[in-house]
């Protein structure tokens, strides 16, 4: 009688179960939220433990779904973490946004080289050879090892062949 219990039970579990799933995958995250906040509470007093481990497995997935509806704001508030920011933006491919980081630090700090550096990168991904190459020549005109550092970047490989990098990195 009991293992028809359990199986009457995790049938229910897993059927409601997977309808939170596909609530969450479509990004349903209000539905999905109460779905899983039901089957946490309609199987919290189970003796079963398969039940229970779905059961666990929900409450995973309202973590996520609260940290979908809620998200946290990432506060910057040196120039560091505006810097580490625009990376991040960066190599997310979210170009648009890292200049945006990135112009705001050059404009309210003594420009350092490697936000020029930085910023021709993001230039030359937008396909902007002009500003990428006004970015470069500041960057090494300021320091001249990114010579060497450009030279070997991946990024600008594709300048190799382009004289004006060429004046600019030997």
């Amino acid at each position: 009688m009991a293992k028809l219990s359990e199986e009457k039970e995790l049938k229910a579990i897993t059927q409601r179960f997977s309808e939170a799933v596909a609530a969450f995958t479509r990004k349903d995250f209000a539905a999905a939220r109460q779905q899983f906040m039901d089957i946490i509470e309609s199987f919290r007093n189970s003796e079963h433990y398969s039940v229970l481990e779905i059961s666990g497995r929900s409450n995973v997935y309202l973590r996520m779904v609260d940290a979908q509806l809620n998200p946290q704001k990432i506060e910057l508030k040196t120039a560091e973490d505006v810097l580490n920011e625009g990376v991040y933006q960066l190599n997310a491919g979210q170009i648009d946004r890292a200049l945006e980081l990135l112009t705001g630090l050059a404009r309210n700090a003594e420009k350092k080289p490697y936000v020029d550096f930085l910023m021709a990168i993001a230039y030359k991904r937008k396909g902007d050879l002009v500003s990428t190459f006004e970015h470069l020549k500041s960057c090494i005109e300021k320091d001249e090892h990114y010579k060497v550092i450009a030279f070997n970047e991946p990024d600008f490989e594709s300048l190799l062949e382009k004289r004006e990098f060429i004046d600019l990195v030997s």
